[in-house]
């Protein structure tokens, strides 16, 4: 069965970084490069098809200059 606020959250939460990233004027190729995650991790995230760690998602933040907690300032 699927959950569906669960695939509703990881939407949200992959628009909500990628529209931070795209205002840094940071590619995913760059993301990539600064945090040493996969491509294809950030854009299946950014897509909202994976769940990331905490640690990743730590690195990511790290990696676009905001406070961790802007990653996880959005409404579902």
């Amino acid at each position: 069965m699927k959950d569906i606020k669960k695939e509703k959250f990881l939407k949200t939460f992959g628009i909500h970084l990628s529209k931070i990233r795209k205002a840094k004027k940071i590619s995913q190729e760059q993301l990539s490069f600064d945090t040493g995650i996969d491509l294809s991790t950030i854009s299946r995230v950014e897509r909202g098809i994976l769940n990331i760690s905490t640690y990743n998602a730590y690195l990511i933040a790290k990696a676009l200059s905001i406070p961790y907690s802007q990653l996880h300032d959005f409404d579902v």
